[in-house]
């Protein structure tokens, strides 16, 4: 393995963060609206109005982005989101991107990935998971939260031939019973999106990184691609 020189990569992840944290503060807006029209519980553990709200579904996911579109607290939240995004669009030099157009994450996958490398970059975020699911023990990502933080329904249901699965970038855990399933960023995935030069822990024994150096001087590059080349032309004349 050769090292590669390693390029900043703060600015995407704090693109990726203040992406989570600002869908997070929509969602959070919106549950809040749902909470505040609820009747007060009498100190029941599950209230007659939070059984209504689930059983009425107003937490549709349609309910949810049409108030969104014209609620005027959540109006400056979808404008910096709406620039944020932007930027992470026009990305294409970070190792986050590289990570994206190498296994050819779609929408969804990206979605799922950033909400798992936001809570390894800031833990904290974990009580933000907590909330917005309306679990105090559910500080992870699961495939209901990433589907209603990032619009893609109930649930983001990843595919079983995704890259994120087929290549274990993310890693699924599963909960007790009862609970869903934890998604994680797998750590070394994470430890390279911030530009470390780490081995994968798999390899720790059998690989090593191996320094960049210098090319040797004199190397005939140029006239070994003119060979190559010719070597295939005339091949391809004589097939």
């Amino acid at each position: 393995m050769t090292a590669r020189h390693r390029q900043p990569e703060d600015d995407v992840l704090q693109l990726v963060l203040a992406r989570v944290r600002l869908r997070a503060g929509r969602r959070s807006a919106w549950l809040r609206k749902l909470w505040a029209e609820e009747a007060p519980g009498g100190g029941m553990e599950i209230a007659h109005a939070e059984i209504d709200t689930h059983l009425e579904d107003r937490d549709a996911p349609a309910a949810e982005a049409a108030w969104l579109a014209r609620a005027d607290e959540a109006a400056d939240l979808g404008r910096e989101l709406s620039r944020v995004e932007k930027r992470l669009d026009r990305d294409r030099r970070s190792r986050l991107a590289q990570l994206e157009k190498t296994f050819g994450l779609d929408t969804l996958d990206s979605d799922v990935l950033h909400a798992c490398l936001a809570l390894a970059l800031d833990p904290s975020l974990g009580r933000v998971y907590g909330y917005l699911q309306d679990h105090a023990g559910r500080t992870y990502v699961t495939e209901a939260l990433t589907g209603r933080l990032f619009g893609h329904g109930r649930a983001s249901r990843i595919r079983g031939d995704s890259p994120l699965v087929r290549w274990a970038l993310v890693e699924r855990v599963p909960g007790p019973p009862g609970e869903l399933d934890a998604l994680t960023i797998d750590p070394y995935v994470h430890r390279w999106l911030q530009g470390e030069e780490v081995l994968d822990d798999a390899l720790l024994g059998v690989a090593v990184i191996q320094p960049e150096r210098e090319p040797l001087p004199g190397w005939p590059l140029d006239e070994a691609e003119h060979a190559v080349n010719r070597a295939q032309a005339t091949a391809a004349a004589c097939a």
